[in-house]
């Protein structure tokens, strides 16, 4: 089709070899694009009909609701890490520093240019408001999460249905729980299997990331220099970030398992499911008096995110050495 770039060699949708699993099945073809989107309403019965897709290079020239969806969440898990104006400090420090300093020209080795203060000066302004907000900064995250979850299961049934009808489509609704019901029913065995698995696999990168991180923090207060971390230490440490699809932000509002938000490992899933809610909920709230917003909820959204997004089915980015 005239104006789509499609990648080269890769094979045409109807091309691409069967799988055994659901999930493989669908790890292979959720990268493939929808180039058109129609809506049909049948008996007041709203859903929405997509084109055959095409692997295309990009990621917003053409409806794919698994990529959209990730931006959905990497968003969120960024408003949810409260602590950002530490790091936008660290770029106004060297530069107040280097003010009151007899020594000037040295702040080229530390920030990239002067906007980058500046820029860092009004990141912090702007955020400062919004981590003293918790409760909204909340309701913020979990409105990205949701939307983020039923893209991501948007996507996901739309590809289910054509393996199954010969049709991609999916029907109207932003209740996640509904989404997650009306798939197959070999592919939510599947998924329930995997949740376990996830909950297991990511405790113990969770516990391997903070032992590793106690270390470097007893070495640095270690007065001999040649105790410390060096640049080799985290280079290792930078190249075991890009290897895995999971995230962790240390001493900050994430949850690590399902312990932590009082489930058992076997049902957490379907107990993230039920109590993430209504979107609306998150958004307005009751409609009266005052809602101390739960952090359960919160916690079972991080987690349903990063199974879907981080485990089942990441989405693969090109990562820049960074030492």
């Amino acid at each position: 089709m005239v104006g789509v770039t499609t990648t080269k060699n890769t094979p045409d949708y109807s091309d691409l070899p069967s799988d055994d699993t659901w999930i493989a099945h669908l790890r292979r073809r959720l990268p493939y694009s929808f180039l058109a989107i129609r809506e049909e309403v049948r008996n007041r019965n709203r859903r929405y009909i997509l084109s055959r897709p095409q692997l295309t290079t990009g990621w917003a020239e053409y409806h794919n609701y698994w990529k959209r969806g990730y931006v959905y969440y990497a968003a969120g898990r960024l408003i949810d890490f409260y602590g950002l104006p530490m790091y936008w400090r660290e770029y106004r420090i060297p530069y107040t520093d280097e003010l009151r300093s007899r020594h000037a020209g040295q702040l080229g080795s530390v920030v990239r240019s002067h906007r980058d203060v500046f820029n860092a000066l009004q990141l912090e302004k702007l955020w400062q408001v919004v981590v003293d907000d918790h409760l909204d900064r909340e309701r913020a995250v979990m409105t990205n999460l949701t939307q983020a979850i039923e893209f991501c299961l948007k996507a996901v049934k739309t590809h289910a249905q054509y393996r199954e009808s010969g049709a991609f489509t999916f029907d109207d609704g932003h209740d996640i729980s509904v989404i997650y019901q009306s798939l197959p029913t070999e592919l939510r065995l599947e998924m329930q299997i995997e949740s376990v698995t996830f909950v297991n696999d990511y405790e113990d990168y969770r516990r391997a990331v903070e032992a590793r991180m106690s270390k470097l923090e007893k070495q640095t207060l270690v007065s001999d220099p040649r105790a410390r971390p060096d640049v080799e230490t985290w280079r290792t440490i930078a190249n075991d970030v890009d290897r895995t699809h999971y995230t962790a932000f240390l001493g900050a509002n994430d949850a690590k398992s399902a312990s932590s938000v009082d489930c058992d490992a076997d049902d957490w899933l379907d107990i993230a499911l039920k109590d993430i809610g209504r979107i609306t909920y998150h958004r307005y709230s009751p409609f009266q008096g005052r809602d101390p917003y739960p952090t359960k909820p919160i916690h079972l959204g991080l987690m349903l995110g990063r199974f879907l997004y981080e485990h089942l089915f990441p989405v693969p980015v090109e990562v820049e050495h960074r030492f």
